[in-house]
């Protein structure tokens, strides 16, 4: 492409990834005048446009996990879906249903735009539940559809898919989380099923998973401009607990881009669960909560405009419930929040309820609650939690999102990046020669460090799709799979990486996408300048050595330290004592004599996912892997006279780089061929 044409490309692309956001429709502002304090809220009562509130009633389920709470084998039957007649006056709970479903367990109503008709998620009973907290698929929670009024029940989803957290979006279609793309979180040793983003049509039709991130996601809400925000468990070589934070997207995938919360320096909260915008508002009310307990806390609004990160953009709606885990285990706690304006708010309470383990001897009752701390309780029922109250009432609907068009073919997308040396932290110009992508692999088996991939604890598969050049002006222009997570690291020169991801990215089939620079503030605005990147194609990644895509240490590294090392560091007495062969035995376990010696932390860098490790929330230009590590620094500087080739040093960097992984994959069979030494094809670990 000319480079006349490239100032417009790029805002089309600037456009596509959402750094200009589109205007708020018109009419997206709230119903009049929101209420400002409970006491007007209840002084104004039905002129605020409702006396009828959407909710449900159910059971805390049987593992309090922020993962366990959605399966529906581990759901306790009871409840059920209600409206609540006569708010301000006699209020009465109404069962919308009126049996029409078996026992079972109840989640996540959603009211439609016009007020008309209700999406929720349900399980019927699970009649072995004296198997305890074992996942199955046999139960699972589905989507449903009813009328307002209770008629027209519909059965949506099915299959063995908890599907759940409906969501309708502006062009008539649904959102909703599902487990259906397969996976299993990194940290447990039971079944931990992922879920990510997928959208359906208005009858179930077509389903389409629309987010490829490789862990967990919650609670996808409606934003003014027809973008979905939702909270995303990020955890790429970096501590489990650290960041479930808040996540933006089109309704079609696109542009899956962190709205705040993602570096967490604070460490509080540790997560932002039930986000939900407010009409006319910047900001969004949400649940402060923990990792190891349920979506229930403290209330918080967030306002993006003050930060994507720290405390400024948060504010405590009740100080009166501490942060869950970061600040300790509360005994009182209020979820699901819905927003009647900035000052007052729709939400469940209990004043005795474990955040920890969701033991209580007071159910979750439904309360009108304000900024100043003020709370009323609307409705109890002393035997059954009621939760997610909503306002029985047509609201402004959001505006329609226009998907750019797709001009890539095939099961690729084009990403530009428009320059590199764009940081919060500063990168010296000139330093970067190219831009690593990296395909994470998804987990496929369930328990934690099965197969042991890496030294480093609870990581992913991983592999190098490619590289890309940087352009003197820091811009590179690329085509990348799409489909799949992502994560680029800025490499140096001398192929080591001086900038990474701890996060994952992913494109979706023909999909163009930019991105500004390299962790730069959020709310950059782009340079005017045309990036030299853009002026031409698209480049195609350079695949990698082998060993690299799939990964092998077997095929990347041992070939170097059979060149130059074993000759002194061999099976017979190996000079100071470290064996650099790549044979296994009973002392090197699941990995070789090499990989023993050289994944210590005493001479490589890695990073473990798990409770208690590094809390680092990002990564800083030059201080990680292979610029950080002892084994680098001694070879460069010409170990026992040992000369590397570049080639050497970026096989040696490439696998410190990666997170120093030993397999490319988590199957046994393919596990058991890298360790023989076998060929695994893409394809085969792919299925």
């Amino acid at each position: 492409m000319g480079s006349r044409a490239a100032p417009l490309i790029i805002v089309l692309f600037v456009l596509a990834l959402g750094v200009l956001s589109p205007s708020r429709p018109a009419g997206a502002g709230p119903r009049g005048e929101p209420p400002r304090s409970v006491r007007e809220a209840l002084e104004r009562g039905s002129a605020l446009g409702f006396d009828r509130v959407l909710f449900v009633k159910r059971h805390p389920g049987r593992f309090p996990h922020m993962c366990d709470q959605y399966y529906g084998s581990f759901a306790r039957p009871g409840g059920g879906l209600f409206v609540l007649e006569d708010v301000w006056g006699e209020p009465r709970a109404a069962d919308l249903l009126g049996g029409r479903l078996p026992e079972g367990s109840f989640l996540s109503p959603e009211l439609s735009p016009d007020g008309a008709r209700v999406l929720f998620a349900y399980a019927r009973e699970r009649k072995d539940a004296g198997q305890g907290a074992i996942w199955t698929p046999e139960v699972c929670f589905h989507v449903y559809r009813v009328n307002i009024d209770g008629t027209g029940l519909e059965q949506l989803t099915d299959g063995p898919h908890d599907d759940f957290d409906p969501c309708w979006l502006s062009d008539g279609r649904i959102a909703f989380i599902s487990t259906r793309r397969g996976g299993f979180c990194r940290c447990g040793d039971r079944p931990v099923p992922a879920y990510t983003l997928h959208v359906m049509e208005a009858d179930g039709s077509g389903i389409r998973r629309i987010s490829h991130h490789e862990t967990n996601e919650w609670h996808p809400a409606l934003l003014a401009d027809g973008r979905l925000v939702y909270t995303r468990w990020d955890y790429v070589d970096r501590h489990t607990n650290l960041a479930h934070s808040l996540w933006v997207t089109g309704p079609d995938g696109s542009g899956p881009a962190a709205l705040f919360g993602n570096y967490n320096f604070d460490r509080r909260p540790w997560g932002e669960w039930c986000p939900r915008p407010i009409p006319g508002s910047s900001k969004l009310v949400a649940v402060a909560g923990a990792h190891h307990g349920y979506a229930i806390g403290s209330l918080i609004l967030v306002d993006p405009v003050k930060g994507s990160d720290g405390s400024r953009p948060v504010t405590r709606l009740t100080p009166d419930v501490p942060f869950p885990e970061a600040e300790g285990w509360p005994q009182s706690a209020y979820t699901t929040p819905y927003p009647l304006g900035e000052s007052v708010f729709l939400a469940a309470h209990s004043p005795s309820w474990s955040t920890r383990d969701a033991a209580h001897s007071v159910t979750m009752g439904l309360c009108l609650i304000d900024a100043s701390g003020s709370r009323v309780l609307l409705y109890r029922d002393p035997e059954i939690s009621s939760l997610d109250p909503i306002p029985v009432l047509p609201r402004p609907a959001p505006g329609t999102w226009v998907p750019e068009a797709r001009a890539v073919a095939g099961g690729e997308g084009e990403l530009l990046l428009l320059d590199v040396y764009r940081s919060t932290e500063p990168i010296p110009r000139g330093s970067i020669r190219e831009l690593r992508v990296i395909q994470i692999l998804p987990k496929s088996t369930y328990r934690n460090d099965h197969p042991k991939v890496s030294a480093a604890k609870q990581v992913s598969a991983r592999w190098l799709v490619g590289t890309a050049p940087v352009e003197e002006d820091g811009s590179a222009y690329f085509r990348a799979p799409a489909g799949v997570p992502l994560l680029f690291q800025a490499v140096d020169s001398d192929g080591l990486a001086y900038q990474g991801m701890r996060t994952v990215t992913y494109l979706q089939p023909g999909e163009r996408r930019a991105c500004i620079g390299c962790h730069e503030p959020r709310n950059t605005a782009p340079p005017a300048a045309a990036p030299l990147a853009a002026r031409r194609p698209p480049s195609a990644l350079v695949p990698g050595p082998e060993g690299s895509r799939p990964f092998s240490y077997a095929k990347l590294v041992q070939p170097v330290l059979d060149r130059l090392c074993v000759s002194c560091h061999g099976e017979r007495e190996p000079a100071g004592g470290v064996r650099l062969t790549g044979d296994f035995t009973a002392a090197s376990g699941p990995h070789t004599e090499s990989y023993r010696s050289l994944a210590r932390k005493s001479l490589v860098t890695w990073f473990d996912s798990i409770n208690g490790s590094e809390w680092l929330p990002r990564t800083y230009p030059g201080e990680l892997g292979a610029r950080k590590s002892r084994l680098i620094d001694l070879l460069r500087r010409g170990h026992e006279g040992v000369v590397l080739e570049r080639a050497d040093l970026e096989r040696l960097a490439l696998w410190i780089d990666l997170n120093v992984p030993f397999y490319g994959a988590y199957e046994e069979a393919h596990v058991a061929a890298q360790r023989e030494g076998r060929e695994v094809r893409e394809e085969e670990i792919l299925q």
